[in-house]
């Protein structure tokens, strides 16, 4: 967690997966976050990077990253790699990141994608 994380007026949750379990990995997220990491810093963000995580450490690590930003005057919050648009029961698109460890091949896999608009509601 960068010091100082609960006074930023500024904070990013930076997160690129490209190394995926089940799937060939992916070339550009780990250059398009170094890019935009640097591009944040520069302009004075406090920036909570992270690369290939699944589920249990996405959630986690959003966690953490929630309560440090409780007085934050602006929140970003970027994603490099696969993601999915599901439909829900009424039919509305929900938009999903997918972590490295998803997989198809399980009961319930939309339940080990990450949600992208709970996440927003969060902040």
């Amino acid at each position: 967690m960068p010091l100082n994380s609960r006074r930023c007026k500024r904070c990013a949750f930076v997160l690129g997966n490209s190394a995926y379990r089940h799937a060939p990995p992916l070339k550009n997220p780990p250059n398009d976050v170094a890019a935009i990491v640097a591009e944040l810093k520069a302009i004075k963000y406090n920036v909570f990077e992270h690369q290939d995580r699944d589920f249990d450490n996405i959630n986690r690590h959003f966690d953490d990253f929630v309560a440090a930003t409780e007085s934050a005057g602006t929140i970003l919050i970027y994603y490099s790699g696969h993601g999915l648009q599901l439909p829900d029961e009424q039919g509305n698109i929900i938009n999903y990141i997918v972590t490295i460890d998803f997989t198809f091949e399980c009961d319930n896999p939309v339940a080990r994608l990450v949600p992208v608009q709970p996440m927003i509601e969060r902040i």
